[in-house]
């Protein structure tokens, strides 16, 4: 499967799950890693937040965006909100708090 079909797969699962966070949650993974298309990515981890805010890692790979965009203090806001939801998450990501990049 190619990335654009990786896309589509996931567009057409948003159209049958849109009240669900997961299918914004894996295209903006996609736009992330894959990608490398920060905006798109942003977009998407913001719409699977609005669907669930209760998801430790929409907050984490919406923290990474921020990290690669340079914005310390968005990253910090959404590590601790992950750290929150999910503690087992402390160790991989309070390293990266209050540090500037």
């Amino acid at each position: 499967m190619d990335d654009g079909s990786a896309i589509e797969l996931i567009n057409n699962s948003t159209i049958r799950e849109e009240k669900m966070g997961k299918p914004y949650f894996d295209r903006g993974t996609i736009y992330l890693d894959i990608l490398k298309d920060l905006d798109k990515a942003l977009d998407n981890f913001n719409m699977a937040i609005s669907y669930d805010s209760t998801n430790a890692d929409y907050f984490r790979n919406r923290g990474k965006v921020y990290l690669q965009k340079g914005d310390s203090e968005k990253k910090d806001e959404d590590f601790l909100k992950a750290i929150e939801l999910n503690p087992d998450l402390e160790n991989v990501l309070r390293p990266y708090l209050g540090r500037r990049f």
